[in-house]
């Protein structure tokens, strides 16, 4: 099974990577548009969001819409432990590189995941049953694994697979959004 998904990771990538800057902006828009239409971003108070990088969906507008609408924001760091912590943040100017070169928040205040009433999770593909092939590491997994919290993917339309292989440790998400639809997990 890791095989199958060490191929899905690099198929996927590799679409991915092919986009313009300009692709991924305007996909990236129509997909916010919708997670900010959605009932549960409409009610959360406490917003846990992936900092984007690279050519995966753009979370700054997100992140940014949150903050301005007076959410309570929650950025990943990355521990060297194999966990991921989340820190408040009031402006993406608080973010700067960390651990693997992603942006992270300089906060000292924790973010508790029992507080998170929506997370807004990344990945290379997804599936309707909200089946999720993440990078490998394993931390949104752990992360994941102890909250009640809304749980939503962001992908590109390519990144909606037919089925993908799933672990025991997997989490499945509650919804995946793409520039298409909007993707709710039966």
């Amino acid at each position: 099974m890791t095989d199958l998904k060490r191929q899905i990771r690099q198929d996927i990538r590799q679409q991915r990577d092919a986009l313009s800057a300009l692709e991924v902006s305007s996909r990236s828009r129509r997909i916010v548009r919708r997670v900010v239409a959605m009932e549960q971003f409409e009610a959360t108070g406490c917003l846990g969001c992936y900092v984007s990088r690279q050519n995966e969906v753009d979370t700054h507008n997100l992140i940014g819409m949150a903050i301005d609408q007076g959410k309570i924001v929650g950025a990943p760091v990355s521990g060297e432990d194999g966990r991921m912590e989340h820190f408040s943040i009031l402006s993406l100017s608080e973010l700067l590189p960390g651990r693997f070169g992603i942006l992270e928040p300089q906060s000292t205040h924790p973010i508790s995941e029992l507080e998170f009433e929506m997370v807004v999770i990344p990945g290379i593909a997804y599936d309707r049953s909200g089946n999720r092939i993440g990078s490998g590491g394993g931390y949104y997994d752990r992360f994941l694994s102890g909250i009640s919290a809304f749980k939503v993917g962001l992908g590109f339309d390519f990144q909606m697979l037919e089925a993908l292989p799933s672990e025991s440790h997997d989490v499945v998400l509650d919804a995946v959004v793409t520039e298409s639809g909007i993707f709710v997990s039966q």
